[in-house]
Order: C-alpha cells, then sequence, then structure tokens
C-alpha cells in the first residue's frame, strides 16, 4: 500500500512539473532536452502503468477470492483502497500523457511559427532591396521622365483640342441629320395623311351610297312586307270567299238534287209520255207541276256555272298570290344579302383606314 502511495505521489509531480514546463518560456535547445526528458519519463509511466494494471488484475483476483473465502473486512477494505488508488494512478497517468501531448503540439507550432518569421524577415530584407532599387531607378529616370512628361502634355493639348473640333463636327452632322430625318418623317407622314384622308373620303362616299341602298333597300322591304301584309289579308279573304262559294255550291248542289229527285220521270229521261188511267185534271196538274220544276232548275243552271266559274277564278287567284309571295320573299332575301354584303366591306375598310391612320 505504502509503494502504491509512493507511485502515486511521483506521477502527481511529474504531471504538475510538465504543466508547469507548458507555461514556462525557456530556449529552443533546453525545450528539445525537456521535451525529451519528458518522452521518456512518460515511457517509463507506460512501463509502470502496464505493471501496475497487472498488478489491479491481480488485486482484483485476491479481492473477489477474499469475498469467496470470507477474508476479514480490514483487508478487503484495503484492498479496495489500493484498488482506487491504482484508478486514480491510472487518471493521473492519462492525464501526464495528455499534458505531454499538448506539450509536443505547442512545440511543433512554435518551430511553424519560428519558420514564419525567418520567411518575413527574409520577405522583408527583399522589400526593402526592391526599395532602394526602384528608389534608384526613380532617380536616373526623373530627369527623362520631366521631358517625357512635356511632350506628353504637349501631346494631349493636342489631343484634346483635336477631340473637342471632332465633337463640334459631330455635334453640327448630328443636327443636320436630325433635321433631315424631321423633315423627311414629315413628309412622309403627310403623305400617309393625305393618303389615309383620300381614303376616308372614299369609304365616306361609299358609305353613304351603302347607307343609301340600305334606306332603299329598308324602304322596299317595308313597301314589300305592306304589300305582303295586303296581298296575305287578300288571300284570307278569298279563302272566306271560297269557303262562302263552296258552301253556296254545295248548297245549290243538294237543292238541284231534289229537284231532281221531285222531277218526273218523263222529264228526267226526255220527255216519255206516260198514259195513265187517271182523269185528265189530274194529268194537267202533274205537268203543270213538272213544268214549274223545270223552270226552277233551268234558272239554277246559270248560278251553278257562275258559282263555279268564280270558285275557278279564285283558285287562280290564289294560285298567282303564291306565286308573287315567293317571288317578294325571294327579292327581299336578296337585297337583304347584299346589303349585308356591302356593311361588311365597308366596316373592314374602316378598321384597316384607321389600323393606316394609327401606324
Amino acid at each position: 500500500m505504502e509503494s502504491v502511495l509512493a507511485l502515486v505521489c511521483m506521477f502527481c509531480t511529474v504531471a504538475l512539473s510538465s504543466r508547469a514546463v507548458e507555461g514556462v518560456t525557456l530556449p529552443h535547445a533546453h525545450r528539445h532536452k525537456r521535451l525529451q526528458h519528458l518522452q521518456e519519463a512518460v515511457d517509463r509511466l507506460v512501463i509502470r502503468q502496464r505493471t501496475d494494471h497487472i498488478l489491479i488484475n491481480n488485486l482484483q483476483k485476491a479481492v473477489l477470492e477474499a469475498q469467496e473465502g470470507g477474508v476479514w473486512p480490514e483487508r478487503a477494505g484495503r484492498a479496495e483502497g489500493e484498488r482506487r488508488a491504482l484508478s486514480e494512478l491510472k487518471d493521473a497517468v492519462n492525464e501526464v500523457r495528455g499534458s505531454v501531448n499538448l506539450v509536443l503540439e505547442e512545440q511543433h507550432h512554435a518551430d511553424e511559427i519560428l519558420e514564419l518569421r525567418q520567411e518575413l524577415a527574409a520577405l522583408r530584407s527583399e522589400v526593402k532591396h526592391l526599395k532602394e532599387s526602384r528608389e534608384a531607378e526613380s532617380r536616373k529616370n526623373l530627369a527623362h521622365s520631366q521631358t517625357q512628361q512635356q511632350r506628353e502634355a504637349v501631346t494631349a493639348a493636342w489631343v484634346v483640342d483635336n477631340v473637342r473640333r471632332l465633337q463640334d463636327a459631330v455635334v453640327d452632322l448630328q443636327q443636320a441629320f436630325n433635321v433631315t430625318t424631321a423633315m423627311h418623317d414629315k413628309q412622309e407622314v403627310e403623305s400617309r395623311l393625305l393618303v389615309v384622308s383620300r381614303d376616308l373620303g372614299a369609304l365616306r362616299g361609299s358609305l353613304a351610297a351603302v347607307t343609301s341602298k340600305a334606306e332603299a333597300a329598308a324602304a322596299t322591304v317595308t313597301a314589300l312586307q305592306e304589300e305582303l301584309t295586303s296581298l296575305t289579308q287578300d288571300s284570307h279573304r278569298s279563302a272566306g270567299k271560297v269557303a262562302t262559294l263552296e258552301m253556296e255550291v254545295s248548297s245549290i248542289h243538294e237543292d238541284f238534287s231534289d229537284l231532281l229527285v221531285s222531277l218526273p220521270e218523263g222529264l228526267v229521261s226526255g220527255g216519255h209520255t206516260q198514259h195513265s188511267a187517271k182523269p185528265t185534271q189530274v194529268h194537267s196538274g202533274k205537268a203543270t207541276m213538272g213544268t214549274e220544276e223545270q223552270v226552277k232548275g233551268q234558272r239554277l243552271e246559270p248560278r251553278v256555272e257562275a258559282v263555279e266559274t268564280g270558285l275557278g277564278e279564285v283558285q287562280t287567284s290564289s294560285m298567282q298570290l303564291l306565286a308573287m309571295l315567293e317571288a317578294l320573299e325571294a327579292r327581299v332575301e336578296k337585297d337583304v344579302g347584299e346589303v349585308r354584303q356591302e356593311v361588311a366591306k365597308l366596316e373592314y375598310k374602316m378598321t384597316a383606314a384607321q389600323d393606316d391612320s394609327k401606324t
């Protein structure tokens, strides 16, 4: 146990010395020696750590055996304390190793910084040498540069004068070109406006003609509609008359058929005589009735013929009215189609004229 505590104290002193080494700025050679010494100490500590690890394992086995065999509690406590001390020793060794690694890294960075400082010193010397060489060259070229500056000043003045003259000439050319372009554009616009005004005049004339045609067509359509209305009324009247005549003809046919039925057979067959055994007065009365019926039939025949003639005339006039109606409808459709075509042409021309005037 005492040996273990001595080892712990030694490791703690080594760790403290390594930490103290980190903060001290020694010269370069002394640092290398110190690092070598620390590296050797670390190696020794690693060897001791391995041996201690073996001892720890042995102690753990002994503790287990003691626990199993029922060893005294004091000895078990000592073994536990030794194990704790060994674990603390292990932690101290790890800490010493980390500190040594940090010292090595700092040494590496210090070497790099030293190299950078040497390079900066070399660069500063080179920059100083370049400045001196440039100052010497500038002194040598000072006289030549003065004469060159004078020549360049004269040349620059001449160039500035020529540039001003060229700018004035360019401004004059631009003004002349702008005036010419404006006049050309004005003439072109005036010519286009003249063409557009002519087109508008022609379109107005065509519009007036189309309007007059449309008005004439509208008047014609109105007259045709009125005529169509009158013809329709006449056709309705003729239809009423035809219906009346048909009724009269049917009544006349009925009267005529009744008359034929009431006539004696001798009158109907062409005047065959009949010898009867009745008295002479009765025969004369019947003959008188036969002559009256014959007179009525003769009177009805011209009426029937007149009615049939009127019916034929009405049918003929109805056919003529229908033909006139069809002709009027075809004429109206034709006039309306022509008017629509003229209006469409006029609208297209007006649209084209407006587009030309806008452009």
